[in-house]
């Protein structure tokens, strides 16, 4: 099989979706007909998130394409975040859907509905390309030039989507506005941007199995991860508009959210843990918080169902319900409607009751 003599220039935790646009247009095509060509008409690429669904067999032809091996290929993809991620007795699942912590892009056809893909400008001019980190939902700052990624184009605010990009890798599919001029997005409170910082960086540690420290207790990375995800899916089942101390936990799935609401969630986040546990009890009980919203879950970090076997537990006052007695014309309907065994002799026992009731 022949290899693809000119290939970009590497660059690193660059997602597979970013390397297949970059490769095609370096052979003046568009990724349509680029992978049409080599894969086949029939393999679905553009369809589906393939920074996540690529299938082992179209690795391997990649990998002979482009003479990189598959362990290269697949460390393009966000396989081994997702299995970071995953968490054991959710509703989420790996492959269908969308992944704890790895924001949803939306896949409608070959196009995209949601603000999932997100950049900075400044690391665009230096390299060319969309990095795996920038679909991490707890991501949300450029740590080396100190700015908020962007989620969209400032120009026309539509999603980013490279593989529509018919002209430049960089450029916006919808307006071709180029991506990396766009204006850095700067936070107004530099303490905040400290803060995000340093929630990142806590949970990178946790992605790369690291332990992480919450409160005082030193959590294992992948408890850290999957405790956070569910403490923070409790908190906006439970949110309401007479909660206002819920309102920064935002409404839905985090991995929908787009940047500027995930950052007011992290920071609410990082406040919480950064006082873990008190400040957890301190809010459970402002918002009458009981066991009932962490019942979906099976399988709970022991740091988290420490403090949630502390709360109450969630009971439904059942009302008594009080037998309304029915007139002889609506016992009448409703044998007529139900036709219980039996129900013609109820009826004339009824007719006959009435009969001698009503009659001269």
């Amino acid at each position: 099989m022949p290899t693809w003599p000119f290939l970009p220039h590497k660059i690193d935790n660059e997602l597979l979706s970013s390397f297949l646009v970059r490769t095609s247009h370096q052979y003046g095509t568009t990724a349509y007909s680029f992978c049409s060509h080599h894969f086949g008409t029939k393999t679905a690429i553009w369809n589906r998130d393939i920074d996540r669904s690529a299938p082992k067999s179209l690795i391997q032809r990649i990998s002979d394409f482009s003479a990189l091996s598959c362990k290269s290929v697949e460390k393009m993809t966000l396989r081994k975040y997702e299995l970071t991620t995953c968490l054991t007795g959710s509703a989420h699942s790996p492959i269908q859907g969308f992944a704890p912590w790895i924001n949803a892009i939306g896949v409608y056809h070959r196009d995209r509905k949601r603000f999932g893909l997100q950049y900075c400008p400044k690391c665009l001019q230096e390299s060319p390309g969309f990095l795996k980190s920038w679909r991490l939902s707890f991501v949300t700052i450029c740590q080396s030039h100190q700015l908020g990624l962007l989620d969209r184009c400032p120009e026309c605010r539509a999603p980013v989507i490279p593989h529509r990009n018919h002209m430049h890798t960089l450029n916006c599919h919808n307006c071709n506005f180029r991506l990396d001029r766009a204006p850095g997005s700067l936070l107004g409170k530099t303490s905040q941007m400290h803060s995000l910082i340093n929630f990142q960086n806590k949970l990178f540690k946790a992605l790369h199995g690291l332990p992480v420290n919450i409160g005082r207790q030193e959590i294992p990375g992948r408890d850290v991860l999957a405790g956070a995800h569910i403490l923070l899916s409790a908190l906006r089942q439970k949110r309401c508009s007479k909660y206002s101390q819920l309102d920064d936990a935002g409404v839905g799935a985090i991995e929908l959210s787009d940047t500027s609401e995930r950052m007011t969630v992290l920071l609410f986040m990082d406040s919480l843990l950064e006082g873990w546990p008190q400040s957890f009890r301190d809010l459970s009980r402002q918002v009458c918080l009981d066991q009932k919203p962490f019942s979906n879950h099976s399988s709970i970090p022991n740091w988290i169902d420490i403090e949630i076997k502390r709360l109450p537990i969630y009971s439904r006052k059942h009302r008594t319900r009080i037998k309304r007695s029915r007139s002889p014309l609506e016992e009448l309907r409703s044998l007529q409607r139900r036709k219980p065994p039996g129900w013609r002799s109820q009826r004339a026992s009824i007719l006959m009751e009435l009969a001698g009731k009503y009659g001269h």
